[in-house]
């Protein structure tokens, strides 16, 4: 077991000369213990990187500013702003020395260590396809895409909405592994989609074989996403059983403006005994910044191995879905005497209130739909130390809440 006195110790040998402040809100590198399968899901949703010891429990992770206040609940220990491009791996080296990047597992670390991270993984087949927009669906008017794999047709070749097939292949539906719908496993209804179950080889494999190596198994959603263009507020969320031994071996998900240059986020290792939530706000992407900018995007999954002899049975995904919403925060603008924040954006409704990092400030003068104005003097004023970044954001009288706008005074 670990104490927080070693490591206060640590933190104050690798805060000094690492991590200096800078123009702009960088992400928090982050130390976590006690973490456990059934509440790693939201460090993997909050972090642009993350490595978790399943032996120790404890957690590293380079965590989205403005997603720490909803990972209170385990106890984050902050460490400073992941400025350096050398930060996350001098925590690594303090809190899991054992870890390496550079080196293969031990055999009997095989299953300790998963982690994630972002990544540009450049689709092989997107460049030939051609996409159409995406048809009105009878779902609910904030919700642009769901998928639970339970209703046909599925598949593009027969009419659905999604291409399966193998990185390199020349068409659709061939090659020896690509996604298929099963009913092995779901998270809800009798569904999901595998990514090693469909192809020459994986349509006869039974349930939990293991997956093979030189597999680059792709899941793109056929026609073109333009639904989150303009929303104030937009998110993917899904769930996913991912089930590797090595970090050469991963599952992938991520958007494209082009169809061929996939920008997101990768996961290795055992993330397999329960269904984990993965979602993660459109508006602050890897790369490519805000996604609601785009008029149209290509959503894709992916899994990819390399390593011969690995074991696992790969990827299990349900209930894809991408949700907007209709109020947002765009600007946070201060003024003074008596001291005063503008926030502008859209949605904002009669009765609205503003937060500062979670906490209801003062007063909040509704000035319409798209501005309101954050009031407390002197109040107000402690609540944005200078300086220091803090998350604004707005929750109307119906509980609809805004993604956290980053705001520095």
């Amino acid at each position: 077991m670990w104490r927080r006195g070693w490591l206060a110790a640590a933190v104050l040998v690798l805060t000094v000369g690492s991590f200096a402040a800078g123009p702009s809100r960088p992400n928090q590198v982050t130390v976590f213990e006690g973490v456990t399968p059934q509440n790693v899901s939201g460090i993997l949703s909050a972090s642009e990187r993350a490595v978790w010891d399943r032996f120790s429990g404890i957690a590293v992770a380079q965590v989205r500013d403005s997603e720490l206040q909803g990972l209170r609940s385990l106890q984050p220990f902050v460490m400073g702003p992941a400025e350096s491009p050398e930060a996350f791996q001098e925590a690594l080296s303090a809190f899991l020395p054992e870890y390496s990047r550079a080196e293969s597992l031990d055999p009997e670390d095989v299953g300790r260590y998963a982690g994630m991270e972002p990544k540009l993984l450049v689709n092989p087949e997107g460049a030939a396809r051609t996409r159409t927009p995406a048809p009105e669906k009878a779902v609910p008017e904030s919700t642009c895409l769901y998928e639970d794999w339970e209703v046909l047709p599925i598949w593009e070749e027969e009419g659905g909405m999604w291409w399966h097939y193998q990185g390199g292949q020349p068409y659709n539906n061939v090659g020896d592994y690509f996604w298929y719908d099963t009913n092995c496993d779901s998270f809800g209804g009798d569904y999901d989609c595998e990514a090693i179950m469909g192809g020459d080889y994986g349509i006869g494999l039974p349930c939990d074989a293991d997956y093979d190596y030189d597999t680059n198994s792709w899941l793109e959603y056929a026609p073109w996403l333009g639904c989150a263009y303009g929303a104030p507020g937009a998110e993917l969320r899904f769930y996913a059983k991912v089930d590797t031994v090595d970090h050469h071996d991963y599952f992938f998900y991520g958007f494209s403006p082009d169809g061929v240059n996939y920008y997101g986020y990768t996961y290795w290792g055992n993330y397999g005994e329960v269904w984990y939530e993965y979602h993660r706000n459109m508006r602050t992407w890897y790369q490519i910044g805000d996604l609601t900018r785009y008029g149209h995007l290509a959503l894709a999954f992916a899994f990819k191995t390399d390593v011969p002899g690995n074991a696992g049975f790969g990827v299990r995904l349900d209930d894809i879905s991408i949700t907007t919403s209709p109020i947002g925060v765009t600007l946070v603008q201060k003024a003074g005497n008596p001291f005063r924040l503008f926030v502008s954006g859209a949605g904002f409704l009669p009765g609205a209130a503003v937060y500062v990092d979670g906490v209801p400030v003062p007063m909040t003068v509704y000035k319409g739909g798209d501005l309101l104005v954050a009031k407390g003097g002197a109040a107000l004023k402690a609540m944005l130390p200078k300086g220091v970044w803090v998350t604004v954001s707005v929750v109307n009288p119906d509980g609809a809440s805004s993604t956290g706008y980053d705001f520095q005074r």
